[in-house]
């Protein structure tokens, strides 16, 4: 075939032609065939041989034809031509086709299209654009500033006062329109520019919902993009601003990036709206000499070009009339907003797979015309354009004039399109209320039968007192999609609750009603739940509080509000553990939000109240799980325990009149002089440690210096476990736990006291199993072991326990391998078993409160002492403790044997005096654990024994085992830890134990300050911090532990070490703090070398 079109823009016409079901030809000025299609080849039965549209018709036809293509040249396009025509192979058609002209280079040419059905008319209505962005977010942004705020954004949202106001001045100072919405689609952030745009200041946009801001035409399709976006997680492209006052803004494109949590859920939207570049992405690069416009323009029905996200890029004028948009401002539509989501999704996959060719029906309904639409999608494949393109040709396969004729005729698309629609569907005459369709969904729905329903009329549905609203209801507001509630009647009597979309049109000359029904009875009675449990919420005597899995507070009742005088505002937000007592906050954390619970449980607390006055109470907490078992959120139940003013006045004549303080004004008291003495005990060791060679008389004044410091911390954490003690409350919990491991608790901690390096426990523990509070049984024995430190002048103390019969064991104790020495003796037995006065202790350098927490002890725990004998002479201290047996441990076989070898080498003779009564006994009737040392072997003492000096009896030497007998390994290179390479944040709000640190840490290479976690978080997202070091009471909001939160749950901050310090420290808070996820714990003051072995374990172990 003869042609003057290049072969590549020939090839682009015969892609847009082979979508074409109709036939369809392509011709030049003397009817040469150009190009002709599949459809055409079948229809008209053509051959190779026939190369002219002329040779297509019967040769009497042929001048008629002729006539045609001549006037062609002084037609007004397009041509329409009808009429019976015999075609070459004799059989005659009524035909009906149309032609328009189509020029190229200068030259002209001809589309024939052989068409039998008529186009329908346009759709009324526009909606925005939105396009889903498959790109990286970098790419959609020519600024590259904006990249910086967006990650911004992103590492510190939620933002505090300071964090928001510091990014404020960032984004105003952006030409893009920016905002920032919460998950309930209000306003967080907005910048300057976004506010003037619409008229307003920023204080007027922030805190709004953005509805307020959307056009009301525009709200569904809004929130459908919303639901989307919430769903998916994917960045969406808008063409335009989703905003009133912003219509005229077409050269812009928002982009709306989500933000997520760690669960991958949307907690907030990013909008930045910039100028978009124009580009003609399907017109030929470069030289092409022709237009893809042009070539669709040249065709009369409705084609369009796609890109590859299955956005409608270019149209013809059919193709825009038949969708009812206006494509001249340029904007790009996607399918999704022209064809049901099935077939836009459909279509868009298929793109996406690279498919070249593509045919799907579509259901399409103009008003109450429903017609049945073929839409087919053809890849254009040609080197000149810059992305790949497809053509989507339209074409109807079958028509109905109106919404009657389609009930009438009830035949596929009756099915498609009512029938089997999920929603039930009604469809009554207006002046009867007869029903004439029910779809399966409202048989389902009402029970009734399709015959059924056609023999009622709509009042069946309703009880009479609806009627008359029912007659009043109008005819569907468009802003508003479905009205109601109304209650109707099912067949089996039962009352459901729905809503009703209503269209009117008409049937058989009548007006009929088409409605659509939507049953909210399940979402009603939801509601109406909801309502009953806010009003006992509400109304209950209870404090309650609901918080998320981290312990931050998403809801409270109004008791909770006026018992602790903070408004609801406030507290909503905040973290629950703000509203206890210091000692009570790690305990929380560590039992609750940081173990995940998963059962209800109930824990001992201490509450602030309106008049800043920490009161008992019982806290309940109950989690709700989700589906794998995980805490989603709290309900927790506060119980105070009840107060009136009589009591307190009880507790201030007490206090007047000499008798013991209460537990809360003891630790008021010891709070409030703790942090001063902290930081003058380090000033002391700083100053010690600045004299390179002190002279005698700074070294003997150094010494008692050193010497007071350490009596004085030892009398600090007395008070401290004296004032845990006094409370009634008991929160810790009942375990089982072994009495050797507690031992070795005992020890550790024992050996890590100032001053105590030199002294050495030597024990010999059988190894029971009790079940009890075993923090009180550790508090106890190593309080005695503090205490034996303070009043002997012996280096070793021996410490044994042994059962003594199936209720009891003794817990004995003595500074000498020969027995207790008198000091010893005499220093205890008056405060232990004499009940004497605790203050002559004090002559001995022991705290009163050492041995006030040691009858407190005793008396909890139903301990009992005596004086063990040896002869006549007193040979140790021994504590009788109940002894809870749990059975027999089935992996320890071997302990239950040596625990009944233990009892059986006890004796008949073994006895205890009372007090101090004498009874006569031969030397050799009674064995204690350090007398059978003789007989036994070094395995049954500890693996390390005392060092031999000079003030002791030495212990023989096959008792002793040392770490070197037992271990041969080869020396290890010992690491270094370089301070200088070290950055520190150390967030503190006492500025003298700043200065202190800044004054025993100076080797480190760089140490920030800040008074409160509001006041650090710029510090922390804007610099790095090799480790940082915090303080459990802030300033500010928040508290260390809510703090620590925070941080880790920051985008790359999960790993940051995190040291925690406290101005005192009770017996069990180290490993509360740790399991609350800091790295180490110090109490202060923080000398310089407890923060170098903190340091040491987290970067060189």
């Amino acid at each position: 075939m003869n042609t003057t079109i290049n072969r590549e823009h020939l090839e682009l016409i015969k892609t847009l032609i082979g979508t074409i079901r109709d036939p369809f030809f392509l011709i030049d000025q003397k009817g040469d065939l150009l190009y002709r299609n599949d459809k055409s080849i079948a229809v008209f039965s053509l051959t190779d041989e026939i190369q002219n549209i002329i040779e297509i018709f019967d040769e009497h036809e042929a001048g008629h034809i002729e006539d045609i293509l001549e006037n062609l040249k002084y037609e007004i396009f397009p041509v329409e031509k009808k009429g019976r025509f015999r075609l070459h192979t004799k059989q005659e058609y009524q035909l009906h086709f149309q032609i328009n002209n189509y020029q190229h280079e200068g030259n002209n040419f001809y589309f024939l299209h052989f068409d039998k059905s008529e186009h329908a008319a346009g759709v009324e209505g526009k909606t925005v654009q939105f396009n889903l962005s498959t790109e990286e977010i970098s790419a959609a942004f020519s600024n590259p500033d904006i990249l910086a705020t967006i990650m911004e954004i992103q590492s510190n949202y939620p933002f505090t006062f300071l964090g928001k106001n510091k990014l404020q001045v960032s984004i105003n100072n952006l030409e893009e329109l920016i905002w920032l919405k919460d998950s309930e689609n209000k306003y967080l952030l907005v910048n300057q520019n976004f506010a003037e745009t619409l008229g307003l200041r920023i204080p007027q946009v922030e805190g709004r919902s953005e509805e307020f801001f959307l056009p009301s035409f525009n709200l569904d399709f809004y929130n459908s993009m919303e639901s989307f976006l919430k769903t998916t997680g994917n960045t969406l492209i808008i063409k335009g601003i989703p905003a009133k006052g912003f219509t005229s803004y077409h050269e812009y494109q928002s982009i709306v990036i989500p933000l997520l949590d760690a669960d991958n859920k949307v907690i907030a939207e990013l909008g930045i709206a910039q100028k978009e570049k124009t580009q003609d992405k399907f017109s030929p690069s470069q030289g092409g000499g022709y237009s893809t416009q042009d070539l669709i323009n040249s065709i009369l029905f409705p084609v369009c070009i796609l890109n590859e996200q299955a956005r409608i890029e270019k149209v013809n004028v059919p193709f825009s009339e038949l969708v009812g948009l206006d494509f001249s401002t340029g904007e790009s539509v996607h399918l999704n907003q022209i064809f049901p989501q099935s077939v836009a999704k459909e279509i868009a996959e298929a793109i996406k797979a690279n498919i070249e060719e593509l045919s799907i029906a579509i259901p399409f309904r103009n008003g109450t015309t429903v017609r049945q639409l073929q839409a087919k999608i053809k890849k254009l494949n040609s080197d000149k354009f810059e992305t790949n393109a497809y053509f989507l040709v339209v074409e109807f396969l079958d028509a109905f004039d109106d919404f009657e004729a389609f009930i009438k005729t009830r035949g596929k698309m009756f099915d498609v399109l009512i029938k089997s629609l999920p929603d039930p569907i009604l469809i009554y005459d207006a002046e009867n209320l007869r029903f004439l369709e029910a779809n399966d969904a409202a048989i389902s729905l009402y029970g009734y039968s399709h015959e059924e329903f056609l023999q009622m009329d709509l009042t069946d549905l309703y009880s009479p007192e609806d009627i008359q609203t029912l007659l009043d209801t109008p005819v569907q507001d468009k802003k508003k999609i479905f009205s109601g509630p109304f209650n109707h009647k099912k067949k089996d009597g039962s009352t459901i609750t729905v809503e009703i979309f209503k269209e009117v049109f008409t049937f058989e000359k009548k007006e009929a009603h088409f409605t659509i029904i939507k049953n909210i009875s399940a979402s009603v009675e939801k509601e109406n739940e909801f309502n009953l449990y806010k009003s006992v919420f509400d109304e209950t005597n209870e404090l309650i509080a609901v918080t998320d899995n981290s312990g931050f507070i998403k809801s409270v009742n109004q008791n909770i509000v006026l018992f602790v005088g903070i408004n609801k505002t406030s507290l909503v937000g905040n973290s629950l553990i703000s509203l206890f007592s210091d000692a009570d906050r790690a305990n929380i954390t560590s039992k609750i939000f940081s173990a995940n619970l998963s059962t209800s449980t109930k824990l001992k607390v201490e509450i602030k109240n309106a008049q800043k006055i920490f009161i008992p109470a019982e806290l309940t907490v109950i989690p709700k799980l989700n589906s794998i078992g995980v805490a989603e959120f709290y309900t927790i139940l506060i119980k105070p325990a009840p107060t009136d003013t009589k009591e307190i006045n009880a507790a201030s004549i007490e206090k007047k009149s000499g008798k013991r303080l209460e537990p809360s004004q003891l630790s008021t008291i010891f709070h409030e002089i703790l942090t001063p003495i902290n930081v003058m005990l380090g000033f002391l060791q700083e100053v010690k440690e600045s004299i390179p060679s002190p002279t005698s008389d700074q070294k003997e004044a150094l010494a008692y210096i050193q010497e007071n410091q350490r009596e004085l911390m030892a009398t600090m954490n007395s008070i401290a476990e004296y004032s845990t003690l006094l409370k009634e409350e008991d929160e810790s919990p009942s375990v089982t736990f072994s009495l050797p491991d507690t031992f070795d608790k005992v020890k550790q901690e024992f050996s890590e006291e100032p001053g105590h390096k030199k002294y050495n426990l030597i024990t010999k523990i059988s190894p029971l199993w009790l079940e009890g509070v075993e923090q009180k049984y550790k508090m106890f024995f190593g309080t005695i072991a503090s205490i034996c430190a303070k009043i002997s002048d012996e280096n070793h103390f021996y410490f044994s326990v042994e059962q003594l019969d199936e209720n009891d064991f003794i817990f004995s104790i003595r500074d000498e391998l020969a027995g207790i020495s008198d000091k010893l003796l005499f220093a205890l037995e008056p405060v232990l078993i004499q009940n004497a006065d605790v203050s002559q202790i004090r002559a001995y350098g022991v705290s009163r409160f050492a041995i006030l927490s040691i009858r407190e002890l005793m008396t909890t725990l139903n301990c009992k002492v005596e004086i063990t004998r040896k002869g006549s002479l007193p040979y140790e201290m021994g504590f009788i403790f109940p002894l809870k047996q749990i059975g027999t441990q089935p992996v320890q076989k071997q302990i239950e044997e040596q625990k009944r070898q233990t009892v059986n080498d006890r004796t008949a003779t073994h006895e205890f005096v009372p007090k101090t009564t004498q009874i006569s006994e031969p030397v050799h009737s009674r064995q204690t654990p350090f007398d059978r040392h003789a007989t036994m072997s070094g395995e049954d003492f500890e693996k390390v024994t005392p060092p031999p000096t000079q003030q002791v009896e030495e212990v023989p030497v096959r008792l002793r085992r040392t770490i070197v007998e037992e271990f041969h390994e080869a020396p290890k290179v010992q690491k270094v830890l370089e301070l200088r390479k070290l950055s520190c944040l150390y967030i503190e709000d006492q500025v003298d134990s700043q200065i202190l640190f800044k004054v025993q840490m100076k080797e480190l290479g760089e140490i920030k300050f800040a008074v409160s976690f509001e006041e650090a978080l710029p510090l922390i997202t804007s610099q790095s911090f090799d480790f940082i070091v915090m303080d459990i009471n802030l300033q500010g909001e928040y508290n260390g532990l809510d703090a620590l939160k925070m941080i880790h749950q920051m985008p790359g901050f999960k790993s940051l070490p995190i040291i925690a310090v406290t101005a005192y420290v009770l017996p069990g808070d180290k490993d509360k703090f740790v399991a609350a996820g800091f790295n180490e714990f110090i109490s202060k003051p923080i000398f310089r070398e407890k923060m170098i072995e903190a340091l040491e374990k987290i970067f060189l172990k």
